[in-house]
């Protein structure tokens, strides 16, 4: 493990750069060479990739003035990863995108129309136990 020394111009490092990973362990900062993965990834991550590009794609051929609907549309909608403050929104495009997705999932591959997100209904599934079996 090569120990990276900071210097006047770089007081400290942390990613990569070319072919050079810095990292940091016990408060020091080392260097390696960096890793290329190898693994090209299962059928099922590869086709969700090409549902991703397709979607993309589908975004870039949507009318502007559409797109602005979906950006408004956007404005009212959290994102479904932290921070949860309550201040963060997504964007008209990740809505499109996560709509397309949406329809995919259901067999039903198109150009969503815009229209307001909507959070799935809450409900609650009780389990009890009845003469030594569980039933749902």
């Amino acid at each position: 493990m090569p120990r990276f020394y900071p210097s006047v111009l770089i007081a400290d490092a942390y990613g990569s750069v070319g072919e050079v990973t810095f990292y940091h362990r016990n408060g020091k900062c080392y260097y390696r060479k960096r890793s290329h993965s190898r693994y090209p990834g299962t059928a099922a991550q590869t086709s969700a990739l090409d549902v991703h590009r397709r979607a993309l794609a589908a975004w870039r051929e949507v009318p502007h003035q559409t797109q602005l609907v979906w950006n408004h549309l956007a404005e009212e909608v959290e994102p479904h990863r932290p921070p949860f403050d309550h201040l963060a929104h997504i964007t008209g495009q990740n809505l499109f995108v996560s709509a397309y997705h949406g329809f995919v999932t259901l067999r039903d591959e198109h150009v969503p129309k815009p229209m307001p997100f909507e959070k799935f209904p809450p409900f609650a599934v009780s389990l009890g136990a009845v003469a030594g079996t569980w039933a749902i």
